[in-house]
């Protein structure tokens, strides 16, 4: 596809320069032929212009979002210069015919001599013709202005698609950098992650394998628990056998319930040391890592928000210059 605005100015610049050139050199002294030939070249122009247009009218096709309006905005600018340069060449030829037709008319006069009647109508054919040979030195001028001014934005909204092309290449090139960090601190906190979850599994296994202890022995302590209560139940029974034990055998069976309650007593602390010194800091450390893998999962998170961010930011930066590249290339100015 090619550029429009290298197009339009391709199909009308030799000719628009070749007007203005013509237009300089013409003569305004009072002969028809001369402006005969000015409105001949004003009639060059709306060809020319309207070529020009049709192209400057595909302006922005290739774009969208604010590089569309963007380039409208360069669009109408060119579009305002034609139709000033079109106004310009209708005023002209208009104007150019009527130095001619007055050129003429003042000849047609001839030397009025002493007739004082043709002497009038000769002085007024004289003011008639002046004037509109003014009238074509003006409009030449204000013709050539504009054609300047049109020039002038030709340049400009080069200069401005030139700028504008380099900005979408200079952002294409700075948005890879935010891409390839963050991919970069995305894999180290992966790796992270991964080298934590075998810190959590290791803390889980750990806790497992303390509790289930710690489990063990509160079961151990019911069963010493059961022994102290059949300990006593001895005892009290022994009391009141008949005949009734003697005093050896009743004390072997409160030594014995003495021993089982010591048992239970001290299977009880050590099931409370083991809770508070085992247990609950190998609790204390898998909440720890529990807590430390959801900070990394939180920071891949961010991370991976920012990577999207900075992956769109890119890819419309490169959608931007691939359509710059489609919109716009240089003419020869």
């Amino acid at each position: 596809m090619s550029s429009a605005f290298k197009d339009g100015v391709d199909a009308g610049l030799s000719d628009f320069k070749s007007i203005n050139s013509d237009l300089g050199s013409a003569s305004t002294e009072a002969d028809p032929a001369n402006f005969a030939a000015i409105a001949s070249i004003a009639g060059r122009v709306p060809d020319c212009v309207s070529r020009m247009q049709s192209a400057f009218e595909r302006i922005g096709e290739n774009l969208s979002g604010d590089q569309k309006s963007w380039s409208d905005q360069q669009k109408q600018r060119l579009m305002l210069g034609c139709d000033n340069m079109q106004r310009d060449s209708a005023s002209l030829i208009s104007l150019a015919n009527d130095a001619s037709a007055a050129i003429s008319a003042r000849q047609e006069l001839g030397d009025p001599g002493d007739d004082e009647d043709k002497k009038s109508q000769a002085s007024e054919a004289d003011d008639h013709m002046h004037t509109a040979i003014t009238a074509v030195d003006a409009q030449i001028e204000q013709s050539r202005d504009n054609f300047s001014t049109f020039y002038d934005s030709l340049r400009d909204v080069n200069t401005a698609f030139q700028a504008a092309n380099a900005q979408a290449k200079s952002t294409v090139d700075s948005g890879q950098g935010p891409v390839d960090q963050v991919l970069n601190d995305m894999q180290n906190v992966e790796s992270q992650i991964a080298a934590k979850r075998d810190v959590v599994k290791a803390a889980d296994a750990q806790l497992v394998s303390v509790q289930q202890s710690y489990f063990d022995m509160l079961a151990r302590i019911d069963d010493k628990i059961a022994a102290e209560k059949a300990a006593d139940r001895a005892v009290s029974d022994g009391a009141k056998k008949d005949p009734p034990l003697s005093a050896g055998d009743l004390q072997n069976l409160e030594q014995a319930a003495s021993a089982t309650r010591q048992d239970r007593e001290r299977a009880e602390a050590d099931a409370t040391t083991y809770l508070s010194q085992t247990v609950r800091p190998a609790t204390t450390d898998q909440l720890a890592r529990i807590g430390e893998m959801s900070v990394l999962t939180a920071q891949w998170s961010a991370l991976k928000q920012r990577r999207d961010t900075a992956i769109t930011t890119l890819n419309n930066a490169r959608t931007a210059l691939a359509q710059f590249n489609l919109e716009y290339q240089e003419p020869s100015l």
